[in-house]
């Protein structure tokens, strides 16, 4: 009796390794599945033959004294006529990635070129109903040894479409130094005004006065 209860349960735990080494098998069997799905259904990098593919035609208005809103875009062509906008056309290709966008508007465009410049990018499109928006796509440093998560990324990859218009709000340094002055100037004439009012607001009125003066010239 005890030589067959003993054999039972060595066949048991034989049956027991099976099964666990059964499960092991398939959980590995349907991972590897899963991950061949996965790939399967993600998106490949988009392959363009330059040399034999046409070039599209990508409309860009850069801009350094303030980001572009989408009122801005509506009747555009006239804008360019009485020049309140500017544009800057780059044949391209869809493969093109936001750092080799940057490198091409820095022959063309001296505040790109600054250093610690940063380019904010954004796509103006219609939608639906004909209305325009604007939507960021992506930001690159024109200093090349500065990256992103989108500077490397295709015009593809972020959703531009042909005929979109590429928005870049090119933002320097040198903008936000002055604008930090000008706040800490105001807030010391605001700190002062509790002891000597009326010298206080005669400063507050020409701190009002740098500020429109610097908004004119940027303008």
């Amino acid at each position: 009796m005890s030589e067959k209860r003993e054999r039972e349960s060595e066949v048991d735990v034989r049956s027991g390794k099976e099964q666990e080494n059964n499960n092991h098998e398939s959980k590995r069997q349907k991972s590897e599945i899963e991950k061949k799905t996965e790939d399967t259904n993600r998106p490949k990098p988009l392959e363009i033959d330059r040399e034999k593919t046409c070039p599209l035609l990508l409309r860009v208005f850069c801009n350094s004294e303030r980001p572009f809103g989408v009122e801005d875009y509506e009747n555009l062509e006239q804008k360019l006529k009485t020049k309140e906008m500017f544009e800057t056309s780059i044949h391209t290709w869809k493969d093109a990635t936001l750092r080799e966008l940057t490198d091409l508007l820095k022959e063309v465009n001296p505040d790109v070129q600054e250093f610690q410049a940063k380019l904010i990018f954004s796509i103006v499109f219609p939608n639906k109903r004909g209305e325009l928006r604007k939507q960021e796509i992506g930001m690159c440093w024109s200093n090349p040894s500065k990256t992103t998560e989108t500077s490397n990324k295709t015009l593809a990859e972020l959703k531009f479409e042909t005929g979109d218009y590429l928005d870049v709000f090119v933002s320097l340094p040198s903008q936000s130094s002055q604008l930090s002055q000008l706040s800490k100037s105001s807030q010391n004439n605001r700190d002062r005004g509790n002891n000597q009012p009326y010298r206080s607001h005669r400063n507050y009125q020409n701190s009002l006065g740098n500020q429109n003066s610097f908004r004119k010239e940027t303008r």
